[in-house]
């Protein structure tokens, strides 16, 4: 997985394919992140203090939170930090996962955010990390995770994705949940509540021809099913 993230990702790669295909107002890419990042964001108040757990190039921070504490993000990858203190040299502080020392940070965040990552990691791999995240959470503090929702037809989205994205995720997956298998691995963790949403519905393809399109009819499908429907798992578990 470290090689992927550190040599195939060139700096900055995901900021600026959203930026990109919102700039040409046709990009399913460009609405698939977008919609993430703005679900994401709502729950996120201006005063708390954040992490960024695999921030990548901080687009969630650099564009889609204004905080008023300092918050760290955190990666694998120097190029994508590099790239983030250049672009949002203000926004956060932002540390490699080698400086990022769990111990040293107990209890201290409001927030974690870890967006599409376990799908890279193994079960035990999530598990640790779960816990760790469990240990540097103020009391009620809140981890908020995204990872697909495998119990849709997610090989059909891979490929459609990997045949109009530049990078190919499958060989890279090391678990593939469902909302069942998820809530299992939770259930190995300390947190004491769980809220859990299903978003990104069909309707965001028609980012191929508008990303307005797009993002509206994804939202009425997402009201309609009540957010039990989706190609994307959200939790919230809260301490």
């Amino acid at each position: 997985m470290t090689y992927f993230w550190t040599n195939k990702i060139s700096p900055g790669f995901y900021d600026m394919a959203l930026d990109a295909g919102i700039k040409s107002g046709n990009s399913v890419q460009a609405m698939w992140h977008h919609t993430t990042f703005s679900f994401v964001s709502k729950y996120i108040k201006n005063n708390q203090l954040i992490l960024d757990y695999a921030c990548g190039p901080a687009t969630l921070t650099g564009k889609y939170l204004s905080l008023d504490s300092n918050p760290i993000c955190t990666d694998i990858s120097s190029s994508q930090l590099n790239y983030a203190r250049k672009i949002y040299p203000n926004k956060a502080e932002y540390l490699n996962l080698e400086e990022f020392k769990f111990e040293n940070y107990k209890n201290q965040f409001d927030v974690v955010t870890c967006l599409g990552l376990l799908e890279f990691l193994s079960f035990e791999e999530g598990e640790l990390l779960l816990k760790n995240i469990y240990s540097i959470l103020k009391p009620d503090g809140r981890l908020l995770i995204t990872t697909p929702n495998f119990k849709m037809s997610m090989k059909v989205i891979e490929a459609l994705l990997n045949s109009i994205g530049d990078l190919n995720y499958s060989n890279e997956y090391k678990s593939r949940y469902k909302l069942s298998q998820l809530l299992k691995l939770v259930e190995k963790s300390n947190f004491k509540s769980v809220a859990s949403k299903k978003y990104m519905t069909a309707g965001i393809f028609m980012g191929i021809f508008s990303n307005k399109l797009a993002i509206n009819l994804n939202r009425l499908i997402e009201s309609l099913s009540r957010n039990n429907w989706g190609y994307l798992i959200f939790l919230e578990l809260k301490k």
